[in-house]
């Protein structure tokens, strides 16, 4: 397929991003389509069109390799299995393969390059032809077209339902009674243990202390008092993920630094719906920061996503600890003196969304739309960390592309060197961010979610934590004159698939209107009264 425009060299590190590409989608870190068009890949509608075959064959070229006993014969050429592949290919299912004198000349080039495993393809190519011919007479397959088993339509990927238990308006144990005592469920003490059908079941979470796995997956949860009275809120396992790893990382950040005592306040950078917002609010009541000014500052840009956002504080209990602020983040002055007690950002903006698993399949997005999000991430993190007394931001989102968060987080920690590094986040997660040379190994230090392998939708997961001693550059408007906003793409909006919304529509707990004496709404605020939880 590549033979022709490619020798040497360029073959080489061509075969070897297939190799490595192919190899990441195998383990559900990404798809062909974001890793072969993403901005570090050489050649890419070459590497895009070499992948998607290597894909389509890799049953038949696996069994080729076993058939032929080559790791077996050599062993210490295992860990090049992938880019095995991309040689049998070449050699056996690609254009390449049509004509012996093609053949010839591929083998020839081959040659030329050091690595053992494409020296080793010479003496093996009659092997591998006649392993392929015979799975050919076997399966009565008159192209190797024909060796392709047919595309069957997969079933759809099913997620676990969350029940988060909201804090502010109840313990973990009172939940425990009300969901067995009123709501007949059954509390399992882990995933294995059997369970009857017809029963509901409820299973804690092994990594976030406040939230419950719920079977079946499918049963009606809006209409139980619990969820209606917010006592529990239904959401996904990955959209609690930012809050629990922002209090993993703050309340020993503030500790190690002798800022306990000291008011904390958090940025909530692109709050609406609210979910994410009410869970910091739920945490940082449950942490003992040795203060009582304890604020959350939730900001958003849109009109009717505020009201939601507003609607979803207040039903939470959360009005007491929410400043709900009607204002896009971006124009926030960090050195307002509303905002001098800021120790953390949560930052989870705009993004492709590709992570949500959707009834209608995957959702596509151009590299265009790719590029212009990933501009505009970056731009708010570096805003982010304008602001003088933060400690920590952790920047989330639910996309799988490698350019919305590996490259944004190794751009902006490149930037910003000398003030924040990238922390090492949520460490017992086992599941990391795509480890590449080219964004300086700073996938190891994120978490990603699939829904594959973890039965949540697709998200990731980065903190940021601020240098001990780092020069705090501004302090005061006085000194340092107005505030100028930094320039952001005005046709990105915030997407409205936010993961703990995705319920049929016959089951969405319908929003209270918003009570307008309750509230005062302006062109820049929207800001909640506070009453406080009895």
């Amino acid at each position: 397929m590549v033979e022709g425009t490619l020798k040497g060299g360029m073959l080489f590190k061509v075969y070897k991003q297939v190799a490595d590409i192919t190899e990441k989608v195998s383990n559900n870190k990404g798809s062909i389509q974001s890793l072969a068009l993403s901005k570090t890949t050489e050649m890419k509608s070459v590497t895009f069109a070499l992948c998607s075959e290597v894909q389509k064959y890799k049953s038949v070229i696996d069994h080729i390799i076993d058939e032929s006993k080559f790791f077996s014969k050599n062993p210490k050429l295992k860990e090049d299995k992938p880019i095995l592949r991309v040689i049998i290919y070449e050699l056996l299912l690609g254009k390449n393969s049509e004509s012996n004198e093609s053949v010839k000349k591929l083998l020839g080039n081959y040659e030329k390059i050091k690595q053992n495993i494409f020296k080793q393809a010479k003496s093996y190519y009659s092997t591998w032809n006649s392993i392929l011919v015979m799975l050919k007479i076997d399966k009565k397959a008159v192209s190797n077209e024909d060796l392709v088993e047919p595309t069957t339509t997969a079933e759809p990927i099913q997620i676990e339902r969350f029940l988060r238990v909201n804090l502010l308006k109840t313990s973990i144990q009172d939940f425990l009674n009300t969901m067995t005592t009123e709501h007949n469920f059954i509390i399992n003490k882990n995933k294995k243990e059997q369970r009857e059908a017809g029963s509901k079941y409820l299973v804690k979470d092994e990594h976030i202390n406040e939230i419950f796995v719920m079977y079946p997956h499918d049963a009606p949860v809006h209409n139980m008092p619990s969820v209606i009275n917010s006592t529990c809120i239904v959401q996904d396992k990955a959209s609690c993920m930012p809050a629990h790893v922002m209090f993993q990382t703050l309340p020993k950040l503030l500790q190690e630094r002798n800022l306990n005592g000291n008011p904390v306040h958090i940025i909530d950078a692109c709050a609406a719906p609210g979910n994410k917002t009410t869970h910091l609010a739920a945490k940082m009541s449950e942490s003992d920061f040795g203060t009582k000014d304890l604020a959350v500052h939730a900001f958003d840009r849109d009109e009717k996503r505020i009201k939601i956002l507003s609607d979803r504080v207040s039903e939470a209990g959360a009005d007491s600890i929410v400043k709900v602020v009607h204002k896009d983040f971006s124009a926030v002055d960090p050195y307002d003196v509303q905002y001098k007690h800021v120790r953390a950002i949560l930052l989870d903006p705009s993004c492709s969304g590709t992570g949500i698993v959707r009834q209608g399949g995957e959702k596509t997005v151009t590299q265009d739309r790719l590029n212009k999000l990933k501009n505009f991430q970056i731009t708010l993190i570096n805003h982010a960390m304008t602001f003088p007394n933060v400690e920590c931001i952790v920047y989330s989102t639910c996309s799988i592309h490698e350019e919305e968060n590996e490259q944004v987080v190794a751009e902006v920690a490149e930037k910003n060197s000398d003030l924040f590094r990238v922390e090492k986040c949520f460490p017992e997660w086992d599941y990391r961010g795509i480890d590449s040379a080219s964004t300086n190994h700073v996938g190891p230090l994120c978490v990603r979610t699939t829904p594959e392998k973890h039965a949540t939708n697709g998200f990731f997961v980065s903190c940021f934590v601020r240098i001990p001693g780092s020069q705090r550059e501004r302090v005061t408007k006085s000194l340092h004159g107005p505030f100028k906003q930094p320039k952001v793409d005005k046709e990105i909006n915030k997407e409205e698939e936010e993961e703990e919304e995705e319920v049929p529509k016959q089951e969405v707990k319908p929003s209270k209107k918003v009570n307008k004496k309750r509230m005062r709404i302006t062109d820049t605020s929207c800001v909640v009264n506070k009453r406080r939880k009895k």
